[in-house]
């Protein structure tokens, strides 16, 4: 699956953080795997519905790969599940102010 991200818009760090999820999210969203990176997902019993849970998790990790700068990749491609690999980039790129923003 080819991303057509250019370089400079990989993740740095905190500095390119915010508009990089928003890109990331939509582009998980428009491949449909958004629902395996947003929230744990238990495995699925039945054996069809776990090929698909598999797919979509081995694609979400790939593209949250491909979408990263070198020195990020030790701290989340080790991890099994998409789900962990975002938590752990939201936790270790995402400021507390970001966090603050305030709705009128």
């Amino acid at each position: 699956m080819a991303i057509g991200l250019r370089l400079e818009d990989k993740l740095i760090g905190v500095e390119n953080f915010g508009p990089w999820k928003e890109m990331i999210v939509l582009l998980l969203e428009e491949v449909e795997v958004w629902d395996v990176v947003e929230a744990v997902v238990q495995a699925p019993i039945d054996p069809a519905q776990l090929v698909d849970f598999n797919n979509k998790n081995v694609n979400a990790k790939k593209i949250l790969l491909d979408v990263i700068k070198d020195h990020i990749f030790p701290h989340v491609s080790w991890m099994t599940y998409a789900y962990k690999m975002w938590k752990s980039l939201v936790s270790l790129h995402q400021s507390s102010n970001e966090n603050r923003k305030m709705v009128f």
